[in-house]
C-alpha cells in the first residue's frame, strides 16, 4: 500500500513538474515575441504578449517570467510617455529574485530608468542611472553582449550631453561608443550603429560641418534599409535641420514630414512636438501665418498630453530620488516642480483655447467663401448686375448715360464668363480699348458695381477661379502652390499667397486643408 501511494505521489510530482515546465516554455515564447515586437516598435503587440506572460507567470510564481514581463511592459509605457507606470514596473522587476542574479537585466533596468528620468527633465539623475548601469554591465559575462549594452549606454549619455551642450563629453562618449562597436557583426548591432551615425551627425551639425553630417545620415539610412529597423524619424529630422540651416526651406519641410510619417507609424509621440515646431518655424520664414498657427497648435496639444503624463509621474520620481539621496527638503522641491508644471499646463491650455477659437472662426470664413462663390455662380450675372444697377441708379447722380453704363456692365459680365481676366496682359487701359470706352468710364462702372478698384476686381476674379478649380477638380489639391499661382496667371508664388489671403482672409495652405477636411 505504501509503495502504491509513493508511486502515485511520484507520478503526480512528475506530472506537475512537466506541466510547470510546459507553462514556463509557453511564457518564455510569449516574452520572446514581446522582445521582437519591441525591437520592431510594435508597441500594442509587445504590451499584449507581455501582459499575458505576466498573468501566467504570477499563477505559477515564475520569477524569470515576472521579471521580464515587468521590464518589457515598462519599455512600452516609457515609449507611450506613461512615466509613472513605467517606473513602477521597473521597480517591480528590480525586486524579483531572477533580476538580482542577472547582471544584464539589472543593467537594462537602470538604463531604462535613466531614459525615463531624462525624458522628464531630471538630467543629472538620468546620468547617475546610466553610470549605475555601466557599473552593472561590467558583470555581464558574454563579451559581445557587454559591448552591445555599453554602446547603448554611451549613446544615452551622448544624448544628454548634447542637450546640455557639453561637446567635450559628447566627443568622449562618441569615441567610447565607436570602440565598443568595433569587431561586432553588423546584423547584431545595426540599431546601435544607426544611433551612432545619428549622434555623430548631430555633433557635426553643432560644428556646422553639414557635409560630414549628411554623410553620416546617409550611412544611417543605408542601415535602416538593409535591416528591419523602422525608426528613421531622428535621421530625417536632422536632415531637415540641415536643409533649414542652408535656407532650403522646401527640402527641410520634405524631410520633416518624412520624420512625422515615421513617428505616426512607430507611435513615438514624444518626438512630434519638436518636429511640429520646426515645421511651424519653416512656415514662419515662408510667411504662411496660418500654417504657423496650425502646427504650433498641434505641437502644444501633444505637449499638454506629455506634461500631464509627467505630472502624474513626478510624485513617484521625486520620492525615489529623495529616498536615494536622503534629501530633507523633499516637500519644497516637490512643490516647486509641481507649481512649474501646473503653470506650464495652464499657459498651454490658454494658448490652445485661443488657437482653437481662431481655427473655428477661420473655418466659418472658409464655408462663407464657398457659399458666396456658389451663390454668384448660380445667379445670372447680367440680370443680377442690371438689378443692382437699377437700385444704385435710384440713389445716385448720373455721371455717364444709363445706356452706356448698362452696355459696359454687359461686357464686363461676358468678360468674366469667358475667363478673360486670366490674360496676363489685361489692364484697365487695354480693357477700355476693347470695350470701346475710356478708362474713366470703365473705372467708374467697376467701382460703382463691383465695389473695387480695377486691380482688386481682377485679383478677386482670379482667386475665385482657382477656388472653383480646387473645389470641383480634386487633382488641383495635389498641386504645389507655385503651380496654382501659374494657373491663374500670378507673377509669383508670394504674390498669389498674399492676394489669396487678402481676398479670402486665409492662407492657401490652410484653405486647402479645410477643403480636404470637408471632402
Amino acid at each position: 500500500m505504501r509503495k502504491l501511494l509513493f508511486i502515485v505521489f511520484l507520478l503526480s510530482s512528475i506530472n506537475l513538474i512537466s506541466q510547470t515546465k510546459s507553462q514556463k516554455q509557453e511564457i518564455d515564447s510569449l516574452l520572446l515575441l514581446s522582445k521582437n515586437y519591441l525591437f520592431s516598435i510594435n508597441l500594442s503587440l509587445a504590451l499584449k504578449n507581455s501582459n499575458i506572460a505576466l498573468e501566467k507567470s504570477e499563477k505559477i510564481n515564475y520569477s524569470q517570467g515576472k521579471s521580464l514581463s515587468y521590464y518589457y511592459i515598462a519599455n512600452v509605457l516609457l515609449e507611450s510617455d506613461d512615466y509613472k507606470k513605467a517606473l513602477d514596473y521597473l521597480s517591480a522587476s528590480l525586486h524579483e529574485d531572477y533580476t538580482k542574479k542577472t547582471p544584464q537585466l539589472i543593467t537594462d533596468i537602470y538604463r531604462v530608468r535613466g531614459r525615463a528620468y531624462g525624458n522628464m527633465g531630471f538630467s543629472d539623475v538620468s546620468i547617475s542611472e546610466f553610470k549605475k548601469a555601466l557599473q552593472a554591465a561590467e558583470k555581464i559575462k558574454l563579451s559581445k553582449n557587454k559591448k552591445y549594452t555599453q554602446s547603448l549606454l554611451y549613446e544615452n549619455l551622448i544624448y544628454l550631453y548634447q542637450k546640455k551642450g557639453i561637446n567635450d563629453s559628447v566627443k568622449y562618449y562618441l569615441n567610447k561608443s565607436k570602440s565598443a562597436l568595433q569587431g561586432l557583426e553588423e546584423d547584431f548591432i545595426y540599431r546601435n550603429k544607426t544611433s551612432y551615425y545619428n549622434y555623430l551627425a548631430t555633433y557635426y551639425i553643432s560644428l556646422r560641418k553639414y557635409d560630414s553630417a549628411i554623410l553620416n545620415l546617409k550611412k544611417a539610412i543605408e542601415i535602416t534599409e538593409k535591416y528591419p529597423y523602422p525608426y528613421t524619424s531622428v535621421t530625417y529630422k536632422l536632415w531637415g535641420t540641415i536643409k533649414d540651416s542652408e535656407k532650403q526651406l522646401d527640402s527641410a519641410l520634405y524631410y520633416y514630414f518624412k520624420a512625422v510619417r515615421n513617428i505616426e507609424q512607430s507611435n513615438l509621440k514624444s518626438e512630434i512636438p519638436s518636429i511640429y515646431e520646426s515645421i511651424a518655424s519653416i512656415h514662419e520664414k515662408k510667411g504662411n501665418k496660418d500654417s504657423v498657427e496650425y502646427y504650433r497648435l498641434k505641437s502644444m496639444e501633444i505637449q499638454q498630453k506629455i506634461l500631464l503624463a509627467k505630472t502624474q509621474a513626478n510624485e513617484t520620481v521625486l520620492k525615489t530620488i529623495l529616498k536615494e539621496k536622503s534629501i530633507q527638503t523633499s516637500q519644497k522641491t516637490y512643490t516647486l516642480i509641481m507649481v512649474f508644471i501646473v503653470i506650464s499646463l495652464t499657459l498651454l491650455g490658454v494658448m490652445i483655447l485661443y488657437f482653437r477659437k481662431k481655427r473655428k472662426k477661420d473655418y466659418e470664413r472658409f464655408k462663407q467663401i464657398l457659399k458666396e462663390i456658389e451663390n454668384k455662380r448660380n445667379k445670372t450675372n447680367y440680370s443680377e448686375s442690371v438689378e443692382r444697377f437699377l437700385k444704385i441708379e435710384a440713389h445716385s447722380k448720373e455721371l455717364i448715360k444709363k445706356e452706356t453704363e448698362e452696355h459696359l456692365l454687359k461686357k464686363l459680365n461676358l468678360f468674366e464668363k469667358n475667363k478673360d481676366f486670366l490674360d496676363s496682359n489685361v489692364s484697365l487701359s487695354s480693357l477700355s480699348s476693347r470695350f470701346k470706352t475710356n478708362t474713366k468710364y470703365l473705372s467708374y462702372v467697376i467701382n460703382k458695381h463691383k465695389q473695387k478698384d480695377f486691380n482688386s476686381y481682377i485679383n478677386e476674379l482670379k482667386i475665385h477661379y482657382i477656388i472653383e478649380k480646387l473645389k470641383n477638380e480634386p487633382k488641383y489639391r495635389k498641386y504645389k502652390i507655385s503651380y496654382l499661382a501659374e494657373e491663374c496667371n500670378f507673377s509669383s508664388h508670394s504674390k498669389f499667397t498674399a492676394t489669396f489671403k487678402t481676398v479670402t482672409g486665409l492662407a492657401p495652405s490652410l484653405f486647402l486643408s479645410y477643403l480636404d477636411k470637408k471632402n
